[in-house]
C-alpha cells in the first residue's frame, strides 16, 4: 500500500515547491456501525447481498429501511460511497419480491450515473430472479424502444429534463403510474436555486399526475451533507420527510492539505510577478497529479471546466508520458466514459483529470489521493469529491488548492470553515410567480386545472393566463388553449417565459433568460457552456436567439453594468447594533450594460462598448443602512466612506455561499453613500432573478454569520489596500473604484453585536 505521508514529505523535497502548503489537518478514522433489520430482510434478498461481499449492513442502511417499511419518506445525507444506493434499494426490491405490478421511478441529475446505476438494478434483478426489465428512459432512448420499456419496465430510470417533456403523455404509462410504489431523486443537493425551484414545481406536477391514477409514492431522497435536508426534501417534493444522517460506514485515516499557489507572491493588486519560477495555478495543479501519481497513489484530481481537465492531463503526460494518465468530463461517448471509470476501478489508472462529474455517484473503486482544484462552490461539493478518497479503511490525502479569489483564499486561512463542515442551506423557492405561472401552463396541458387545485396565491397567475388566453376554463377546470407546448416554452434552469436560446452549429446547446442573456451572451461575449468556450457571434433579443461558435481561447470577458435600485416594499426588519438596521423586501433593479473587458487572467486586453436595452426587473433583495451618530461616526472615521461601503459589499457579496448554495453571479449588489429611496448610507444585495429565488431570504436570516465571516475575510488578508483575495471583485461595474479596505473593516466591524 502506497504510503501516503511519505509522499507528502517527499513534495517538499521537490524544486517547485516553494512553502505553497498553508496547513495540514487530519481526518479522523471511523469504525463501521452495523444493525440488522427487524424483521430481517427476505431470504432471497439476504442471501443476494451476502453474496455480493457485504457479510452485514450499516447503521443508516437500516434505519431507511425502517422509515420505509413504515410508508415514511426519506433523505439520507451520508458521506460518499456510504451505500446509499444500497439503503434505498433494499426497500424497493423487498416490496418487488413480493409485487408482481409495483414499479419505480429513479431519477439522476446526470446520464452518466443513470447508466452507471442500471448495472447495479440489472444486478439485483437477475440475482433475485425477477422480470423487472429496468430501463433508462431519457433522450438518447431510441423511439424504436420506447414503447417496450413503458410497456414491461417496473424500474424506469430517467432525470428531471425526460420527466419534464414526457409528462403530457401519462396516460402511455398508465399501468407504470397506477402501480408506482417509489419514486428516489438521488444528488438531490443539486436541486437549488432556479433549478431546484423549477423541478419543485415539476415534482409537484409528478405527484398530481400519480394521484390521478390512483398511487401515492414514497419518496428516497439521497444528498450530500447540506444544513437543511428536511427543509430541502419537504421544499422539493411537498411532502413531510424524515432524516437519515449518522452515517454506519467506515473511514480510514486521512489528511486534508491546504495548497496555497499564491506563496512565495507578492500582494495580487500590485500585478508583481511571483518571485519564484513556473508557480501558474494550473502548472501547480499539473506537478501535484504528477508527483502524487508516481509516488503510487491513485488520485483524481478535480478541476472546474472540461479545457483544464484536457489541458492538465495532457501537460502530465507531456512530463511523463509513463504514467498512465487520463481526462474525464461530459461529453464522451459513453464507451469511453466506461473505459476511463474501469481503469479507475481496476488500477490500470494512475490519474484522472476530471470536472464535477466524477463527483456524483459513479462507482471508481477506491482512490488515494483527491486534489479539489478551486473550492467548488458549496462545502457539499467539496465533501463528495473529497469523500472519493480513503474508501474502507485505507489512508488517503485530500488536497484543496485555492484559487486567488476571496472565498478560496478566506477558506486558506480559516481551515475550521471547511474541516467543521458548517454546511450551506440548499435554496428552493416556492413563491417565485414566474416559475409557477410556467408550470401552471404545463399543468394545464397534463390535466385540467381544476379549482380546488389553485391555491390562494396561484389565483391571480391563473387569472392573468386566463386574460391571456394562454389557459381557458371549461366544466372540468382550466385546460391549455396555447399553441406551442407548454413544456418547451418552460425551460428547468430558467425563469422567464421568453428564453433566449443560444445555437452553436444549428443546435440549441442551452437557453437563458433575457437577464442572463444580457450578463454572458453579449456579441464578443467568451460564454462558458459545460465546461468548454464558446465566443458569441451576435445576440438578437427580438428573435430571441444567440449565435456562439465553439472556440479555445485563452481569455475570458467580463460586461460592465451599471445598476440602479429602488425599493418597494419592506416584509422584515432587524436592529443589528446601535445605528445598524438589516431589511428584507422587494425591490426594483435596472441594469444597464455599456461594454465589455477582455482579460486574460487579471490582466486587462481591452474594452468594448456594448448597446444593449436596459433591463427592468422587481426581484427580492437585502438592505444594510446606518443611521444617526454611527453613520455620522463611520464617516469621520473613514478617510473614504463610500469608498468603505463598496469594499464591504464586495466582500458580503463573494462569501455569500458560505450560508448559501448560490453562485456570486447570481447575486448582485450596490452601495450608496447616500440612498435616494431611505436617505441614508446602505448596501444592497439582491437575487439576480426575477421576483428572486430565495437566496436574499437566506442571507437575511443567516446574516449575522455572514457578516462575520466578511469581516474576518478582510481583516486577515495581508495586503494593504485590498486585494482579488479580499475586497476586489472581477465582476465590478465600475472597475473596484472607488475601494477602501480599512473603512470596510470599520463598517463591517460595526455589524457585530457588541
Amino acid at each position: 500500500m502506497p504510503d501516503s505521508l511519505a509522499a507528502l514529505d517527499h513534495l517538499r523535497q521537490q524544486r517547485w515547491y516553494a512553502g505553497q502548503i498553508a496547513g495540514i489537518e487530519p481526518l479522523a478514522s471511523r469504525a463501521p456501525t452495523y444493525a440488522v433489520p427487524d424483521p430481517p430482510l427476505p431470504e432471497p434478498l439476504a442471501s443476494l447481498i451476502k453474496r455480493t461481499g457485504i457479510p452485514e449492513l450499516y447503521s443508516h442502511q437500516v434505519a431507511l429501511l425502517g422509515h420505509a417499511r413504515a410508508g415514511r419518506d426519506v433523505i439520507i445525507t451520508t458521506g460518499t460511497a456510504s451505500g446509499k444506493t444500497l439503503a434505498f434499494n433494499l426497500p424497493v426490491f423487498e416490496t418487488m419480491l413480493s409485487s408482481r405490478t409495483a414499479t419505480a421511478l429513479y431519477l439522476y441529475p446526470m446520464k452518466a450515473v443513470t447508466q452507471d446505476q442500471l448495472k447495479v438494478l440489472k444486478q439485483f434483478e437477475q440475482g433475485l430472479e425477477l422480470e423487472l426489465h429496468p430501463a433508462v428512459y431519457d433522450g438518447d432512448t431510441p423511439a424504436d424502444k420506447r414503447p417496450r420499456v413503458r410497456r414491461l419496465s417496473r424500474i424506469v430510470l430517467s432525470n428531471p429534463y425526460e420527466l419534464h417533456q414526457i409528462l403530457p403523455y401519462h396516460f402511455q404509462w398508465a399501468p407504470f403510474y397506477r402501480n408506482l410504489r417509489y419514486c428516489i431523486i438521488d444528488e438531490a443537493h443539486q436541486y437549488r436555486g432556479v433549478f431546484g425551484s423549477n423541478v419543485a414545481q415539476l415534482i409537484r406536477r409528478f405527484r398530481r399526475i400519480c394521484r390521478y391514477h390512483g398511487s401515492d409514492p414514497q419518496f428516497f431522497l439521497a444528498s450530500a451533507s447540506i444544513a437543511n435536508p428536511l427543509e430541502l426534501a419537504g421544499n422539493l417534493v411537498g411532502k413531510k420527510f424524515e432524516h437519515v444522517g449518522d452515517d454506519g460506514a467506515p473511514r480510514g485515516r486521512g489528511w486534508l492539505v491546504f495548497w496555497n499557489p499564491l506563496a512565495q507572491r507578492d500582494c495580487p493588486r500590485t500585478g508583481t510577478v511571483p518571485k519564484t519560477p513556473d508557480l501558474s495555478i494550473h502548472v501547480q495543479t499539473q506537478h501535484l497529479v504528477t508527483h502524487f501519481a508516481k509516488a503510487g497513489l491513485q488520485t483524481v484530481c478535480f478541476v472546474p471546466s472540461r479545457r483544464l481537465a484536457e489541458l492538465i492531463s495532457r501537460w502530465v503526460k507531456e512530463h511523463t508520458p509513463e504514467l498512465a494518465v487520463s481526462p474525464y468530463r461530459a461529453g464522451y461517448v459513453p464507451e469511453d466514459r466506461r473505459a476511463i471509470e474501469a481503469g479507475l476501478s481496476s488500477g490500470a489508472l494512475r490519474g484522472v483529470v476530471s470536472t464535477e462529474a466524477l463527483e456524483l455517484g459513479i462507482d471508481v473503486g477506491g482512490l488515494d489521493c483527491i486534489i479539489i482544484a478551486g473550492f467548488p462552490g458549496t462545502f457539499a461539493s467539496f465533501w463528495q469529491q473529497a469523500g472519493r478518497a480513503g474508501r474502507k479503511l485505507q489512508d488517503s490525502l485530500v488536497v484543496f488548492v485555492g484559487y486567488a479569489d476571496a472565498l478560496n483564499q478566506h477558506l486558506l486561512r480559516n481551515p475550521a470553515l471547511i474541516l467543521e463542515r458548517g454546511f450551506e442551506a440548499a435554496v428552493v423557492d416556492l413563491a417565485n410567480p414566474y416559475i409557477i405561472k410556467g408550470h401552471l401552463t404545463c399543468a394545464a396541458s397534463e390535466l385540467p386545472l381544476r379549482a380546488e387545485e389553485v391555491t390562494e396565491a396561484q389565483a391571480p397567475l391563473v387569472k392573468a393566463l386566463e386574460d391571456e388566453l394562454t389557459l381557458r376554463r371549461t366544466p372540468s377546470g382550466w385546460i391549455y388553449a396555447g399553441r406551442a407546448r407548454p413544456q418547451e416554452e418552460v425551460a428547468l434552469e430558467a425563469i422567464e417565459e421568453s428564453a433566449i436560446e443560444v445555437v452553436a452549429d444549428g443546435r440549441v446547446i442551452e437557453t437563458m433568460d433575457r437577464t442572463r442573456a444580457c450578463r454572458e451572451a453579449y456579441p464578443g461575449a467568451v460564454l462558458l457552456h459545460q465546461g468548454e468556450t464558446f465566443l458569441v457571434k451576435s445576440l438578437d433579443l427580438e428573435q430571441q436567439r444567440a449565435e456562439v461558435e465553439r472556440k479555445d481561447v485563452d481569455f475570458h470577458t467580463q460586461v460592465i453594468q451599471r445598476e440602479e435600485m429602488r425599493l418597494l416594499e419592506c416584509r422584515s426588519q432587524r436592529t443589528l447594533s446601535p445605528g445598524c438596521t438589516l431589511s428584507l423586501g422587494r425591490l426594483e433593479v435596472t441594469a444597464t450594460y455599456t461594454g465589455y473587458r477582455v482579460k486574460k487572467y487579471d490582466q486587462l486586453l481591452a474594452t468594448h462598448p456594448l448597446d444593449l436595452p436596459p433591463i427592468k426587473f422587481p426581484t427580492v433583495g437585502i438592505w444594510l443602512q446606518f443611521a444617526g451618530e454611527t453613520a455620522l461616526e463611520l464617516q469621520e472615521q473613514c478617510s473614504d466612506f463610500t469608498g468603505g461601503l463598496h469594499a464591504a459589499e464586495h466582500a458580503l457579496i463573494a462569501l455569500a455561499p458560505l450560508v448559501a448554495m448560490c453562485d456570486p453571479r447570481d447575486i448582485g449588489g450596490g452601495s450608496y453613500r447616500w440612498f435616494p429611496d431611505a436617505r441614508l448610507p446602505t448596501i444592497l444585495i439582491y437575487d439576480g432573478y426575477k421576483y428572486g429565488i430565495g437566496i436574499s431570504e437566506k442571507l437575511y436570516s443567516e446574516f449575522d454569520r455572514l457578516s462575520r465571516v466578511a469581516r474576518d475575510l478582510v481583516v486577515q488578508c495581508g495586503c494593504e489596500e485590498g486585494c482579488p483575495a479580499c475586497v476586489l471583485s472581477p465582476r465590478c461595474g465600475d472597475a473596484n473604484e472607488p475601494i477602501d479596505k480599512q473603512a470596510a473593516v470599520a463598517i463591517l466591524s460595526r455589524l457585530q453585536p457588541a
